[in-house]
């Protein structure tokens, strides 16, 4: 497959009356162009925005984690257990159970997930006291 390729390329050096040498040197940036390719850094405040940001995830998702699986007398696994009396309309309902349990086995990993990413960011971010909360545009 690359002699296809090299025989093509020959052919338009030849065309263009080029050598290989003269292509190979002309292929590469002036060094006063190199400037063209430097990439900014980001805003200070961009990052910390977002882990801002992810951290409401976080906080959410093991929030929604607890209410569903958790230990408190209103979370959604013991109200099915609570629920689940013979006669009751809800009768069987605790059978459910796993599936709550993987649900919320599944939103822990993915908060974990979130916080590890937090972590490779760096050191925490500093957010001052009452700072107004900027919409970010979506991810």
């Amino acid at each position: 497959m690359a002699k296809k390729y090299e025989k093509f390329f020959k052919k338009t050096l030849v065309e263009q009356g080029i050598t290989d040498e003269e292509a190979w040197t002309n292929s590469f940036e002036e060094p006063e162009n190199a400037e063209n390719f430097e990439t900014q850094p980001e805003m200070p405040g961009f990052q910390s925005r977002y882990v801002d940001k992810a951290k409401q995830w976080v906080s959410k998702l093991d929030d929604f984690a607890d209410w569903l699986n958790g230990t408190e007398a209103d979370s959604l696994n013991k109200q099915f257990v609570t629920l689940d009396r013979e006669g009751s309309p809800f009768e069987g309902i605790s059978s459910h159970s796993k599936k709550l349990t993987s649900i919320a086995e599944d939103l822990a990993a993915l908060s974990e997930t979130i916080k590890g990413v937090i972590l490779a960011t760096g050191k925490e971010p500093e957010v001052p006291e009452g700072s107004e909360q900027v919409e970010l545009p979506p991810v």
